[in-house]
């Protein structure tokens, strides 16, 4: 098992990714309170340049310094494709770790495919079951031939939570020693039954800024329409520094196969061209390693 990855280094994951889902969320804040609109690829595209080390919106900070205490060593690396394929998800993402520990080799290299939305101001996520061009088949279902490992990453003003949950979302709540992974929850519970901390406003938009559907999940709850309430995928959704810190990192998602790592890289080429080939917008490789 991977006896590196410690708590203390998993919350040096999640870091960045509390800041760039507090950066989008409170960018979704200010344009709600001026009326107005925000094009969700500018939203993508702030997305990955976050994750971009060389970027000056870069997000990962003194992680990068804190890792390095651990004799671990990040580097990304970000293409941004120009091809024009019909069909794609947004991103591609890439895990590539090599780390040492111990007299042991720990090395892993996979991908998962993201396809990212917006909620609207009226509190709907449009196009959340659209069909793909002119043809019959959903983005989802597109997404999931390829990979089972595919997700929709959501863009969401984090006042909405409090007006479509029935309870906060609880985080940051402190387990037993040695157990990193908080509560997490958008509404199974009652506020009378619960006796802890919730959540303030800068740590709400640090939360919930960007949540992660699984498109399995956005598979099986087509509706026959084509936009979605946010109310009514919200308890099939997660944080997205949980998903990065707690699922991707440890390597609980993730696809390892060649076919799919070609894909998120952007290095797959067209048949007699054939544009209908998956691809993907932005490619984001994150790498990190112990030598």
């Amino acid at each position: 098992m991977d006896v590196w990855l410690k708590d203390e280094i998993k919350e040096l994951f999640f870091k960045p990714c509390l800041t760039l889902s507090g950066n989008i969320g409170r960018k979704l804040e200010n344009r709600l309170r001026m009326s107005q609109s925000i094009d969700e690829r500018a939203l993508t595209e702030l997305l990955v340049d976050s994750l971009d080390t060389s970027s000056i919106e870069n997000v990962w900070g003194g992680s990068i310094q804190l890792l390095r205490d651990y004799r671990i060593y990040l580097d990304t690396q970000i293409r941004k494709s120009t091809k024009e394929y019909k069909t794609g998800a947004d991103i591609g993402l890439i895990i590539n770790r090599q780390v040492y520990e111990k007299g042991k080799s720990y090395k892993a290299t996979y991908a998962t495919l993201i396809q990212c939305k917006k909620v609207t101001e009226q509190g709907y996520v449009d196009d959340f079951y659209h069909k793909v061009g002119n043809s019959e088949i959903k983005q989802s279902s597109l997404l999931l031939d390829i990979t089972p490992s595919s997700f929709y990453f959501v863009f969401i003003p984090p006042s909405f939570v409090e007006t479509y949950s029935t309870i906060e979302p609880i985080a940051f709540s402190k387990g037993a020693p040695g157990c990193s992974s908080p509560i997490w929850n958008f509404g199974s519970f009652g506020f009378d039954t619960l006796n802890i901390p919730f959540l303030s406003s800068q740590q709400k938009a640090e939360s919930t800024g960007i949540i992660v559907v699984p498109a399995l999940a956005v598979e099986t709850n087509d509706n026959g329409g084509r936009r979605a309430r946010l109310q009514d995928i919200i308890s099939n959704c997660i944080p997205l520094w949980y998903w990065f810190g707690e699922l991707l990192i440890p390597g609980f998602i993730g696809d390892r196969r060649e076919k799919i790592i070609k894909i998120a890289k952007n290095t797959m080429e067209p048949d007699s061209g054939n544009h209908n080939l998956l691809a993907v917008d932005f490619s984001v490789r994150i790498g990190f390693s112990n030598g």
